[in-house]
């Protein structure tokens, strides 16, 4: 008898592994069916070719199935910030071929690393990947491309916006209100209501109750304190020194969606300070520059409510215009400036080793006298950065001036992107600008210019 019990407990026991097998085989044959499905629908072909400023990946993508919507992203290893795609919408005919030429600047991805073409649908589903050695193979060089780190830091990026918006109400001498009106409330008011109409029982309702009720009215202020809404801006830096001229997008949104921004105008190339990462042998970019017929399209994957994001797009529009600096021959402290820039300036902004000065309305044409001073006890560089924002911007944004502080802040970020260490004077003015995308952001125009002592006759 208790063999037979044996006997039939050991033969549920393998029935019962013999189904959980079958399951995880099914199970496994299905996702692997779904997986290679989604890839068998497309084939592709690869060449690259470089030219002096971009790698141009030329995509052939055949459809083996019915028609296709979605575009094609080149996700590559950018040695400053890490994975960003480049991409370009593709519509494909059932059992039909098309391309996309997609171009990636050789100075924001190296060339030796690996990289990956995505084939994504509109909603942004992942419909065919493949995983390359790197560029580097394909052209059959042995020479690396040569990456630039961008100057603008993220991180001042981030820091320094806050002073091109409105500052949030002041929370604290309602809070202090409110929170009398409570204690006054939940302690002698309540109490002596409930003891008047004989129902002190009640109490344990009550306060519970009330306090619920104020605690929502604190979350409504506070609220109605936060921002709201996306929060775009962006600057167009108009760099003498170099001769180019460059827009930087950048911004945030309250919560950790995926965002789009679409620029009014086309650009030659970009790239972005927000990149991603490789974990567990998968691609994770969040900065994406997509190449339209007309624009250009941003899109970014934060990780966290207001996460910012920064995009530098590039013009092949050469600087007109300048800003021409006359020093005295005999005072290295008094300089002129002539704005030959086109456009009125709001503020005229000028440092060297002698020190800074600001100057306010400067018309087109116009020649300034400015006398450089050391505005901080601590002035040590060129660009002071510490100097510019406690000195000028914060004093104005405390002072509720945010147009003010909002062009300086504007100025700080160009001279983040365009000033170099071998700068030992510059000069920068600011303007109100246009729009550039379709978020109708807050925009500006900066210009640049920059000397160097020792190579000006001047001196």
């Amino acid at each position: 008898m208790m063999s037979m019990l044996k006997s039939i407990k050991k033969r549920k026991l393998q029935t019962a592994l013999s189904l959980i097998l079958a399951a995880v085989l099914a199970v496994t044959f299905l996702f692997g069916t779904v997986s290679e499905a989604a890839n068998t629908d497309f084939g592709i072909n690869l060449s690259i070719k470089a030219t002096e400023k971009f790698y141009t990946f030329d995509v052939e993508v055949k459809r083996k199935a019915s028609s296709f919507e979605g575009r094609v992203v080149v996700v590559v290893n950018d040695d400053a910030v890490g994975y960003v795609g480049y991409s370009k919408e593709i519509s494909v005919a059932a059992e039909a071929t098309e391309y996309a030429s997609i171009n990636v600047p050789k100075d924001a991805v190296k060339n030796n690393a690996r990289f990956y073409i995505y084939i994504l649908d509109e909603d942004d589903n992942i419909e065919y990947q493949e995983i390359f050695t790197s560029i580097a193979d394909i052209l059959g060089t042995d020479e690396y491309s040569k990456t630039s780190i961008p100057n603008l830091d993220l991180y001042d990026v981030t820091n320094v916006q806050g002073y091109m918006e409105e500052p949030a109400g002041e929370l604290s001498g309602v809070l202090s209100i409110l929170i009398i009106i409570y204690i006054v409330l939940v302690g002698p008011v309540i109490y002596l209501i409930l003891k008047a109409v004989n129902k002190r029982e009640f109490i344990w309702i009550v306060v519970p109750g009330m306090t619920v009720v104020f605690l929502f009215i604190m979350y409504l202020i506070g609220m109605s304190t936060t921002a709201k809404g996306d929060r775009f801006k962006s600057i167009e830096l108009v760099n003498y020194t170099t001769g180019t001229s460059s827009t930087y997008v950048f911004g945030y949104t309250p919560s950790p969606q995926n965002w789009t921004v679409k620029t009014k105008d086309n650009y030659s190339g970009g790239r972005s300070l927000v990149g991603g990462y490789n974990s567990d042998e998968t691609t994770v970019y969040r900065s994406e520059l997509q190449e339209d017929l007309n624009n250009t399209i941003l899109r970014f994957k934060p990780r966290y409510n207001y996460e910012t994001a920064c995009f530098e797009l590039r013009s092949d529009a050469k600087p007109e215009g300048s800003i021409t600096m006359q020093p005295s021959a005999t005072d290295p402290f008094l300089i002129k400036v002539t704005n030959k820039t086109g456009q009125h300036l709001d503020y005229l902004y000028m440092s060297s080793m002698y020190g800074d000065d600001l100057v306010e309305d400067v018309d087109p044409n116009e020649t300034v006298e400015i006398r450089l001073a050391v505005t901080d006890p601590d002035y040590s560089l060129v660009l002071n950065k510490k100097a510019l924002q406690d000195i000028y911007i914060k004093p104005a944004y405390d002072g509720g001036d945010v147009k003010k502080s909002s062009e300086l802040a504007a100025i700080y970020i160009a001279l983040e992107a365009a000033y170099v260490d071998s700068d030992e004077a510059f000069v920068i003015g600011v303007t109100k600008g246009t729009s550039k995308t379709d978020r109708d952001e807050k925009s500006f125009r900066c210009f640049y210019d920059s000397y160097r002592y020792q190579n000006r006759e001047e001196y």
